[in-house]
């Protein structure tokens, strides 16, 4: 595996003038001249340490779905905060690919160190690569090229630059995930697509480096049941639908005010419908899942493909400058509080970090809800998430006892699906991605 790295800096002079007269018209009035001078130039890093690294297996046997992992160790000094982003594409030998995933510092896809300050510190970029069925491939060396970019966090206090972060945190993915099991407070048949949407999410900050706005996007993906539900978000960490039985609460999204505008689209005839809401008003991610995608929808692998009716977006305009991303840091698939009510019951499923204190995690042990970080095939219906997932049971053992640490394997159970037929098929997902994609403006 061959590692390179590019480096981007962005220099910037900016001179801006106002002149306000107090008292227009009036020749005694006082001329307020006000200038800003804004220049930020010269931002460095310097990457030491990169070499090739080789991928071993983590244990013995090399059977389908075996975990190769390969790491190296690498030297980043910076007169600035950086992000540090890894991409790389599929290991492959001319014919046949395996699916890699990449890390740095052990958070898929990059990091980044604090907007503020300057940096002299080592990091780790490690490669994953997971074995297809054995019978589907074949032997010999797989190789690929992966690139680490250093790029410098503008913004914070030089007031010049804008920055943004992006959820999934993986470049080569546009798209994370989240998936349902309706039946609450009942166990269901954990194949986790009575509803499965997707989801991305964009902070972006302002020359100040406060967050200037959010961007949420929701199109559904997958809907297998009989029920009907309605999508939420929070904002504020308090679920205020009447008759709920959710108590937890959970930090805000952010502090402050902000206009709150959620537009819904109509993907069959490109009208949109916009309202807007406040901080403490519980927002309609979807009003109807049924309506968003009617009947059982991509959850059988031989079925034409059902596109997605509605698509919503969600854009919040902060009033002003109060949350930074030194202290709010990268957002994560617990940053974004999304909730279903389920109609038919009239009960409610939490995903907030799997809320195991208001039940969200059934008597066999299996959370209610799953955030996926992305790349995600769910299990067609009726197959166990067992059976398409041979970690999940790791995980699943991590949620009943999250004093303890996780491995790599539960950490990461969603990227060993079982392809011979327990999964949703990946060019599926792709084509409804795209259409999804086609859509926005």
């Amino acid at each position: 595996m061959t590692i390179k790295h590019t480096f981007i800096a962005v220099s910037t002079l900016t001179v801006t003038a106002t002149a306000l007269a107090e008292r227009f018209g009036n020749l005694d009035s006082e001329l307020s001249d006000d200038a800003v001078v804004c220049m930020s130039v010269g931002t460095y890093a310097s990457v030491s340490g990169l070499d090739d690294m080789t991928l071993t297996p983590l244990g013995s046997d090399g059977a389908a779905g075996a975990s190769y992992e390969g790491t190296d160790t690498f030297h980043v000094q910076s007169n600035s905060g950086v992000r540090i982003i890894v991409t790389g594409e599929s290991l492959s030998n001319g014919r046949d690919t395996i699916r890699t995933y990449y890390f740095i510092d052990n958070q898929l896809g990059g990091t980044t160190t604090p907007a503020d300050l300057a940096h002299d510190g080592n990091h780790q970029i490690k490669a994953v690569a997971q074995l297809n069925n054995i019978s589907s491939q074949q032997s010999g060396t797989y190789t690929t090229e992966v690139t680490v970019t250093v790029s410098p966090l503008l913004g914070g206090n030089s007031g010049c630059g804008e920055s943004q972060t992006s959820l999934p945190l993986d470049e080569n993915e546009q798209w994370a995930f989240m998936a349902f099991e309706d039946l609450y407070p009942n166990p269901g048949d954990a194949d986790y697509n009575d509803f499965v949407m997707a989801f991305h999410a964009t902070e972006s900050y302002d020359a100040d480096g406060g967050l200037d706005t959010i961007n949420l996007s929701f199109a559904p993906l997958a809907r297998g049941t009989d029920y009907n539900h309605s999508i939420w978000l929070d904002l504020d960490g308090i679920i205020d639908r009447g008759h709920t039985h959710i108590t937890t609460e959970t930090a805000p999204l952010y502090q402050g005010d902000a206009i709150v505008k959620v537009s819904y689209t109509d993907l069959e005839n490109g009208t949109i419908h916009s309202q807007y809401f406040d901080k403490d008003d519980d927002i309609p991610i979807f009003h109807s899942t049924r309506a968003a995608l009617d009947g059982f929808a991509n959850v059988d692998s031989y079925a034409p493909i059902s596109f997605p009716k509605w698509k919503t977006d969600i854009e919040i305009t902060l009033a002003d400058s109060v949350n930074t991303l030194l202290e709010r840091g990268l957002p994560d698939e617990s940053s974004y509080r999304v909730y279903m009510h389920v109609n038919n019951t009239n009960e409610d499923i939490d995903l907030a970090a799997v809320n195991a204190e208001d039940g969200m995690i059934d008597s066999n042990g299996f959370p209610f809800g799953l955030v996926v970080p992305g790349g995600w095939q769910w299990p067609l219906e009726r197959v166990h998430i067992d059976q398409a997932y041979q970690h999940f049971d790791d995980y699943r053992a991590w949620l009943s006892d999250p004093a303890g640490t996780p491995g790599f394997e539960a950490q990461n159970w969603f990227s060993s699906p079982d392809t011979s037929g327990l999964v949703y098929p990946e060019e599926n997902i792709a084509t409804l991605l795209d259409f999804i994609e086609s859509t926005e403006n």
